[in-house]
């Protein structure tokens, strides 16, 4: 099955995190009105038959009350599914404001990763795109250097401050985490997307022993954290 694939990928000491994407066949299961604009990708949203809404922008496109619904079924849609019910989150697009950080501390999130810096993704997207423009809108002050803060008193975000590795190549998380030692900051988060890890996997596998050496070389203590 999905879920039992899903599941032989994850350590016990593994998060079950929340990630959305605003999908008209989940609204219509968690019966919030379908929203088919603003796009991050300029798509457009709107479907007769299938599905459609992967790059309509949650928080410009559904009001605080319609979030606070959609995220709270969402995770009850993993607990149906025999997942534990998630406290961590990223939004998908990065399209974090402040419409889907009330709407996750109302539903008990304590970690979110939404944050990050738009000009780790133009490797893949132009600079005018509007996935660049909505982030640059979302998070202007966002850089590769970003720690964690507190979003609010019991909602802490940690920013994907090197972005995920589909967008950023070996030498680019390397720079990056050379440049946070030498900052003398402490957190460095990086992810993939599961789907495309066959794609983009060997990024990491060059870069976690040259991150590793980097590490011994400095004297600093390299944990890894899994989320």
């Amino acid at each position: 099955s999905i879920n039992a694939s899903i599941q032989s990928t994850m350590l016990p000491s593994d998060a079950h995190g929340l990630h959305l994407h605003g999908w008209k066949s989940l609204m219509d299961y968690c019966k919030v009105p379908y929203q088919h604009q603003p796009s991050f990708a300029d798509t457009d949203e709107q479907c007769i038959k299938g599905d459609c809404g992967y790059t309509v922008s949650l928080e410009y496109a559904y009001s605080t009350a319609d979030l606070t619904q959609l995220v709270a079924c969402s995770q009850d849609i993993l607990v149906q599914q025999g997942f534990t019910k998630p406290t961590h989150f990223r939004a998908g697009g990065w399209q974090l404001g402040p419409k889907l950080t009330q709407a996750l501390a109302s539903n008990g999130f304590t970690w979110d990763s939404s944050r990050t810096a738009a000009e780790l993704l133009t490797t893949r997207w132009e600079p005018n795109s509007s996935l660049i423009k909505m982030i640059s809108a979302l998070h202007p002050n966002s850089t590769p250097l970003e720690q964690p803060y507190l979003l609010t008193s019991t909602l802490e975000e940690y920013p994907n401050n090197a972005s995920l590795a589909d967008y950023t190549g070996t030498s680019q998380i390397i720079e990056m985490y050379t440049q946070l030692i030498k900052q003398r900051k402490t957190v460095m988060v990086l992810g993939f997307h599961q789907e495309t890890a066959v794609d983009f996997s060997g990024r990491l596998a060059v870069a976690i022993p040259k991150m590793e050496a980097i590490a011994k070389a400095h004297d600093v203590q390299l944990i890894w954290a899994h989320y």
